[in-house]
């Protein structure tokens, strides 16, 4: 798609961008870097990686030939978030937006977990790597109060999570789509639209779309989950299921799709990680 400066009202999944689409509903085109990296320091300051450098963002460069110049390598030593101007790296700017201090902890998740495979000669992806990846790109941050609503959701039990517990699930539980390449997909929903969801149980599901908040949460469950179990420790998530999510949910049938609400082949690492 070409730029829509009123993306963010198109679905209610695009619901925890508004605030931070604000500043560029007078767009004509894809905001350019220095236009990303204003809104960025007027929301934060001088952020810095945790390897100690200004965060800012840069032109993407071509692919790199060492190993140091990696994309997550560059973030983590020199602080350069490589951006290209296209819907995929707009939504990954964003999510740096609302949630500096989780995308943070990836970025330092994946770089130390790719030296440690790089100082033994490793050339393949660990599982470490995969899960990260998973998440940044498809993650759901779900948090509920109620383990009942994460069992269901963890065994995969959609017509009873979504449908029969349908004013619990709307009472008892909230999610923020983390994860930038669901963002341009939701554009055009389909049924088969599936998330990877990081399972929170929080004290206090019903926290709006306070992104400092759920910045906070999401960086708790990141640092107590285990990415060495590799992406089995996400669960799976039809996001088109969540009640207010997608209008045609509305009706018990929709619920009976059984391609899309299925019981696939469970991950037995999934649980949820408790957050105080």
């Amino acid at each position: 798609m070409n730029w829509r400066a009123d993306f963010a009202q198109l679905s209610p999944l695009f619901a925890p961008l508004q605030d931070l689409a604000e500043p560029f509903h007078r767009c004509s085109q894809f905001p350019n870097l220095e236009q990303l990296q204003t809104v960025f320091e007027q929301r934060h300051g001088n952020v810095q990686s945790l390897g100690g450098a200004p965060l800012r963002f840069v032109p993407q460069a071509k692919k790199p030939t060492d190993f140091e110049y990696g994309y997550e390598q560059r973030i983590y030593r020199n602080g350069d978030i490589q951006t290209r101007l296209n819907w995929h790296d707009f939504f990954n700017a964003l999510i740096w937006m609302a949630m500096p201090e989780s995308k943070r902890a990836l970025n330092a998740l994946h770089y130390h977990d790719m030296e440690r495979c790089h100082a033994q000669g490793k050339q393949n992806r660990s599982p470490t790597q995969n899960a990260v990846t998973l998440f940044d790109e498809c993650g759901l941050v779900l948090v509920s109060d109620s383990e009942d609503l994460l069992n269901l959701v963890k065994t995969m039990r959609w017509h009873e999570l979504f449908w029969q517990n349908r004013a619990d699930v709307n009472h008892h539980m909230r999610g923020f789509l983390f994860g930038h390449g669901l963002y341009e997909k939701a554009f055009q929903p389909y049924p088969g639209f599936c998330a990877n969801a990081l399972l929170i149980l929080y004290r206090e599901p019903d926290i709006g779309m306070d992104t400092a908040r759920w910045d906070t949460v999401t960086l708790r469950a990141i640092n107590a989950t285990r990415w060495q179990d590799g992406p089995s420790v996400l669960a799976p998530f039809p996001l088109l299921g969540m009640p207010g999510w997608y209008a045609e949910n509305e009706h018990a049938a929709f619920y009976q799709n059984r391609s899309y609400f299925r019981a696939a082949r469970r991950r037995e690492n999934v649980s949820w990680v408790r957050v105080p």
